[in-house]
């Protein structure tokens, strides 16, 4: 779960490191970027707590660090998180650090080790010795003395501290980026908070504004010791029968009657919550998702940081100059290889992709994993980043299946796994006149009525605008032309259609992300 969390925080910074797209080219050298990331930081009754920190002091990288303490009872979290990126792109280079927490509880226990009201109020009580006479030896009593401990009575009595969380919260993390966008002359900091389902002492927080609240968690006026019984003064007798009790109950009666009224202080829990705190200063930013301080009774309970993520830069971005930088589709990932089409055309299996400019000229494996990742075809780089050429067409019990994925692949560089088939595709993105067409077919069955098909372009990482609606064709073939954006672009196209023909029920499919760069094609 932590991996998937991990992949969560890093695909919202993705947001932040929105890679604008001037023309690219070649570059002078990066700046250098640090990354940090606490999952949780501060105290917990005095003690100095920080279960999983990444990348503190230290150039940043891509990875993710583990937890190397327990928390302590009074906290509980399903996932702990500090992790970074860094993407090493010669005209865009950026880093981000992520960090926080999900299923949060701070719960106030019993067990807390802070003086309560009760335990001031009953300090000067000390055990009380009753002799046991004669008399009620005979109806059975033990022989000897009885110990009364009244000050352990009166604290059992007591309200006990409720079970309670201080703080509740579905996930408390932050992001923080810096990013080189080609055209700036040095990184831009961004960084922004994810706060789900936080409540404080069982109410619901309003995140525009900080909270500061007092509750009386133990609210005892008065202890009267005469009331105390057999029972709850705990002697250490065996069990006795009603005769016995009544006899003890005499015994002791008068000395408890002779202990005055004890008045107990309402116990008094301070909590202070701020959330989403941003500091910036010219090379650095740190985001925090919350900061919470409780005490009890004026003692501090806990003073944490949760879900903090730094990032700085220093130096200026690489200048850009030129032509043959890296394609669109590579942009927004950190990956070298990306495989950006697989499709049946005329007998044979076509694949095209988009890499790195290290491997340019290169050849890429391309693999099928039906037949245990065999390599299935080869295909050189072009000068544009771009790769493409076609593989054997699998057997037809196999086309259909979840195994019949391709991937590409070069040394240690792997891009995602692609289906062969697929219910919504594009067959072409071209450009002409200051405007783009963009051809595509649906697999049939179609809605009914056939539904809209909603055309967005990436404006940024993880950021996209719807720019048309239009319906397909009877045959499931649509083609669109809009205008080009100024900056290369990457497009995709979503609808809902049936399983069956039989069922009126509609599910989602989209096509794979397809970029056109204006300056390349």
């Amino acid at each position: 779960m932590s991996h998937r969390l991990a992949r969560s925080f890093l695909a919202t910074a993705a947001l932040l490191a929105a890679t604008a797209a001037a023309a690219p080219g070649t570059a002078s050298a990066a700046p250098a970027f640090t990354c940090e990331a606490s999952a949780l930081r501060g105290t917990i009754l005095g003690v100095a707590l920080e279960p999983v920190v990444y990348g503190r002091g230290q150039e940043c990288k891509s990875g993710q660090a583990v937890p190397t303490v327990d928390v302590p009872e009074l906290l509980q979290a399903n996932v702990l998180v500090a992790a970074g990126r860094k993407t090493n792109d010669g005209t865009r280079p950026a880093a981000l650090a992520a960090g926080g927490l999900a299923g949060v509880n701070v719960k106030l226990l019993p067990s807390i080790p802070i003086p309560l009201p009760i335990d001031q109020a009953v300090a000067g009580i000390a055990p009380i010795t009753v002799p046991i006479p004669v008399a009620g030896q005979l109806l059975g009593l033990p022989n000897g003395n009885l110990v009364i401990d009244v000050a352990a009575a009166l604290k059992r009595l007591a309200s006990p501290l409720p079970q309670s969380n201080i703080l509740s919260a579905g996930v408390l993390s932050s992001v923080a980026s810096a990013t080189c966008d080609g055209a700036a002359a040095t990184p831009k900091l961004a960084g922004s908070s994810t706060i789900s389902g936080l409540s404080v002492l069982g109410q619901k927080i309003d995140l525009d504004t900080g909270l500061q609240q007092n509750l009386n968690v133990i609210d005892t006026a008065s202890l009267d010791p005469s009331n105390l019984t057999v029972a709850q003064l705990d002697l250490g007798l065996p069990v006795l029968d009603q005769v016995q009790l009544g006899v003890v109950q005499a015994l002791i009666q008068p000395v408890l009657d002779a202990l005055p009224t004890i008045t107990v202080p309402p116990a008094v829990l301070q909590v202070k919550v701020t959330a989403n705190e941003q500091t910036k200063d010219a090379t650095s930013l740190t985001q925090r998702a919350l900061r919470v301080q409780a005490s009890l009774v004026g003692r501090p309970l806990l003073d944490l940081v949760v879900g903090e993520a730094k990032v700085s830069a220093t130096g200026d971005c690489p200048k850009v100059t030129g032509s043959g930088g890296e394609p669109v589709e590579l942009q927004c990932t950190d990956r070298k290889l990306v495989l950006l089409d697989v499709f049946e055309e005329r007998g044979r299996v076509r694949l095209r992709g988009a890499a790195n400019r290290d491997f340019v000229g290169k050849t890429i494996d391309l693999k099928f994993r039906a037949s245990g990742n065999r390599v299935v075809a080869k295909a050189k780089v072009a000068r544009n980043g771009s790769f493409e050429t076609t593989a054997p067409l699998p057997r037809t019990k196999v086309r259909s299946t979840n195994t019949a994925r391709y991937t590409a692949v070069r040394g240690k560089e792997r891009s995602l796994p692609l289906k062969l088939v697929r219910r919504m595709r594009t067959s072409s993105v071209t450009s002409n006149g200051g405007n783009v067409t963009i051809k595509g077919r649906i697999s049939l069955p179609l809605a009914s009525p056939a539904q809209e098909i909603r055309l967005v372009r990436r404006v940024a990482c993880g950021k996209a605008q719807l720019i048309k609606r239009f319906k397909p064709k009877s045959d499931g073939t649509f083609s669109v032309t809009v205008r080009a954006s100024s900056r290369p672009a990457v497009y995709r196209a979503t609808t809902r259609v049936r399983k069956v023909v039989t069922n009126p029920k509609t599910y989602p499919t989209f096509t794979l992300p397809r970029g056109i760069d204006l300056n390349q094609r």
